[in-house]
């Protein structure tokens, strides 16, 4: 595997699911980082340590917002004349529901948080604690995340840090 390459872990893609299940489920269009935390207080291995630390009326509150979409489509480059490009490339990610029924892509913001969050990973599969590490490094400069993790995001961090 390419060392610039992160396995995305079958847990990883739930949350991912279930992020873009909470989108459909409040009228978005993209998925923001609310849907995201909405989808990491739900996984059954990091959502009961977040839950201790977080509002999730507060988030749910912000889910139901509209939220910015910030996708842009990615221009081809040169080829052979005449040929066209099999698809539209955008600056994000997609992931269908949790049923398949809906997509959505990932705002600029949640697609920040996304590739903040693979970093985490560290050359190993990307799981549902490198997203929530992933969304620590994102408050840090981000006013509107740092905002749904409440009052002190510093709590959140030690409960995230302590993750297994």
């Amino acid at each position: 595997m390419d060392q610039d390459q992160v396995l995305l872990s079958d847990e990883l893609l739930a949350v991912c699911r279930a992020a873009v299940t909470f989108a459909v489920e409040y009228g978005a269009s993209f998925v923001a980082p609310p849907h995201v935390l909405l989808a990491l207080l739900d996984d059954s291995k990091v959502g009961g340590a977040l839950a201790e630390v977080l509002e999730r009326g507060r988030i749910v509150a912000a889910a139901r917002q509209p939220s910015a979409g910030g996708v842009h489509e990615v221009p081809e480059g040169i080829m052979p004349r005449g040929e066209k490009p099999p698809f539209v490339r955008y600056d994000t990610v997609v992931f269908h529901s949790s049923d398949g029924q809906y997509q959505r892509w990932f705002n600029r913001d949640s697609f920040k948080l996304f590739n903040e969050s693979a970093k985490r990973a560290n050359g190993g599969r990307f799981m549902p604690k490198h997203l929530a590490l992933g969304m620590t490094v994102v408050a840090q400069d981000d006013q509107n995340v740092r905002a749904l993790l409440g009052k002190d995001p510093e709590i959140f961090k030690e409960v995230v840090y302590a993750l297994k």
